[in-house]
């Protein structure tokens, strides 16, 4: 008997095609904050050296007493920085690098997390945070197009395992990002309730799906696209129906695709197997 908590080839494959199309954006997103860290690395430099000018004469002064030639260095210093505005401008220096590292940081452990471990088990997990993750990983993806959420104010429970919600989220974000590739488009992300059930629907308003694909689009080697394995939507079905769940095409309000997960909702009290 196969393991369940054991990727499948199928999908280890598509789980490389998303990651190849996930470290193009990333790597332009990491690109931002190391400019940024460089030039505020390069600013800090000159600061330094200014300081070390500083200390130099204040050296001079302590040891010899104040005379005109130190006056005259520290008029130009000054003129170059005061020292206190130095080390202003060096604390904002470090928390914007800060912050940029932390960014990149986030960004990397996010894909980190998507690649790594091919071999997990369910878990109970907040839906809100792994979306999240979704958007970030793909905001260079998404640049060109309105991305409008429509989620619940309490919390979103489910029992899955998490790389496999993050790849499900991904495959159809990125399919929708890639329907609308000629136009500024518009997704729309929705979390509903009914019942014991979470229904998440995303929608573009792309060309939508031809009548002759639907009936056979969640079928292995399908694709709508020039370029791709035909993969995807399998993989994502495979991935819904393993967590109790199902993925279907619905009516888009956009007038392009919609696709409906749907995923047992867990209680905050419930046991887990």
């Amino acid at each position: 008997m196969s393991d369940p908590s054991r990727i499948s080839p199928q999908q280890f494959q598509q789980r490389l095609t998303t990651l190849g199309q996930l470290t193009a954006g990333v790597a332009h997103e990491l690109n931002n904050p190391a400019g940024f860290i460089l030039s505020n690395l390069a600013s800090f430099g000159h600061y330094v050296s200014l300081l070390q000018r500083y200390v130099a004469v204040y050296q001079e002064i302590a040891e010899k007493g104040p005379s005109e030639t130190t006056t005259h260095a520290l008029a130009q210093l000054n003129q170059q920085g005061a020292v206190q505005d130095v080390l202003e401008d060096c604390q904002l220096l470090v928390a914007d690098s800060l912050e940029g590292a932390k960014r990149m940081r986030s960004l990397l452990l996010e894909l980190r997390r998507f690649a790594m471990p091919l071999q997990q088990e369910p878990e109970r997990l907040e839906l809100q945070p792994v979306l999240t993750s979704c958007l970030r990983l793909l905001k260079h993806e998404l640049r060109d197009h309105q991305v409008q959420l429509e989620l619940p104010s309490e919390p979103v429970m489910l029992y899955i395992v998490h790389t496999e919600l993050q790849q499900l989220l991904l495959n159809l974000l990125i399919n929708a990002s890639q329907a609308m590739a000629e136009r500024h488009g518009h997704i729309q992300l929705t979390v509903t309730f009914a019942e014991d059930w979470v229904h998440i629907a995303i929608d573009d308003n792309g060309p939508g799906i031809d009548a002759s694909l639907q009936h056979s689009l969640f079928e292995p080697f399908v694709t709508t696209k020039a370029v791709g394995n035909g993969l995807g939507l399998a993989i994502c079905r495979q991935i819904a129906e393993k967590a109790g769940g199902t993925l279907q095409l619905a009516t888009s309000t956009l007038g392009g695709a919609c696709f409906e997960i749907r995923l047992p909702q867990v209680k905050a009290d419930a046991e887990m197997p």
